[in-house]
């Protein structure tokens, strides 16, 4: 955020919604509300972003208290379900506008940009880029087809992307989980890394080569 603040001319304007699991919230808190900055006079963190809002895991995912979650039992193997959950759902349910940048923790902004012209040019002409020669079997691609029933070959769809998300696109996806898993309850997650990226990615892909919709 705070590279954010630095180098984007209109990060300070947008809502910044930030997705924590109830562990981790109070150390956010304090991080962004409370903490002095090591530069005499820097304003707070939250200071600097006006709209911006801590929302928990719980608070936007519907089916979380349904199927008895806790940070736990949403990360069977280690981080990864935890996380997607965190994107698709502060997309869907966090945000309140169409297209969401998503940003992990440890990203950062490296020199002067605008937000408004990076979601101009990608949204112009999206794109998507996969890899190939990659072995379907690590298990990612087993959980898309999983999830969403279609099953591509089309390789690893989370190293070159903006991780702009379409909530259209994302509640689409999300009703055909549904059908599945009504309350996403995925026994799947305990055995497969569940990536949002290389989910998304597909049923976009499997939309445009079969419906071309």
């Amino acid at each position: 955020l705070r590279s954010m603040k630095n180098l984007c001319t209109d990060c300070t304007e947008v809502p910044i919604i930030v997705v924590t699991d109830d562990g981790s919230k109070e150390a956010i808190v304090k991080t962004l509300y409370n903490d002095t900055s090591i530069w005499p006079g820097e304003p707070t963190v939250a200071q600097s972003f006006p709209n911006l809002v801590i929302k928990v895991l719980r608070d936007i995912m519907p089916y979380y208290t349904v199927n008895k979650w806790n940070d736990t039992s949403l990360a069977p193997d280690g981080k990864h379900p935890i996380q997607s959950h965190k994107k698709m759902f502060g997309v869907l349910n966090g945000a309140s506008t169409r297209f969401s940048w998503v940003m992990d923790v440890d990203s950062y902004i490296f020199k002067p940009m605008s937000l408004k012209n990076v979601l101009k040019e990608y949204l112009s002409l999206p794109y998507i880029i996969t890899t190939h020669d990659w072995n379907p079997g690590f298990g990612i691609i087993d959980c898309a087809y999983n999830l969403t029933g279609h099953y591509l070959a089309t390789g690893y769809t989370i190293e070159v992307m903006h991780w702009i998300y379409d909530r259209e696109i994302i509640s689409d996806l999300n009703d055909l989980v549904l059908k599945q898993y009504p309350t996403w309850n995925v026994p799947f997650f305990k055995n497969h890394m569940y990536f949002i990226e290389v989910l998304y990615y597909h049923f976009i892909m499997f939309n445009q080569i079969e419906n071309r919709k």
